[in-house]
């Protein structure tokens, strides 16, 4: 009985950990394509204000480009705050076990 409740646990746990690690890669994942949304925004921003200063673009037109931009970087910030969401809650889960071994 105590063997089997050990390979279940060692099960549980290694379950937990790789939704963990998952969880932790695409944490880094999104937070590198959310930097790189950024820095991509602000050259476009550079891009287009050089564009308006040289070519006269219209305004609004540069607006909505910007606009775009942001709604990007916005959507990768909401991903990357479900992935954090879903880390912790793997976290929880894991606490949660340990103390169930704990009483076990």
């Amino acid at each position: 009985v105590d063997a089997g409740r050990d390979w279940v646990k060692r099960l549980e746990d290694a379950k937990l950990k790789e939704a963990w690690d998952g969880a932790m890669a695409r944490e880094t994942r999104l937070s590198k394509e959310l930097q790189e949304a950024k820095d991509a925004a602000r050259n476009r921003e550079t891009q287009l204000l050089q564009r308006l200063n040289f070519t006269g673009l219209r305004e609004a037109d540069l607006q909505r480009t910007m606009n775009s931009v942001r709604q990007h970087e916005a959507d990768l910030e909401r991903m990357l705050n479900l992935a954090l969401l879903r880390a912790a809650d793997l976290q929880r889960t894991l606490n949660s076990t340990r103390q169930r071994e704990m009483k076990l």
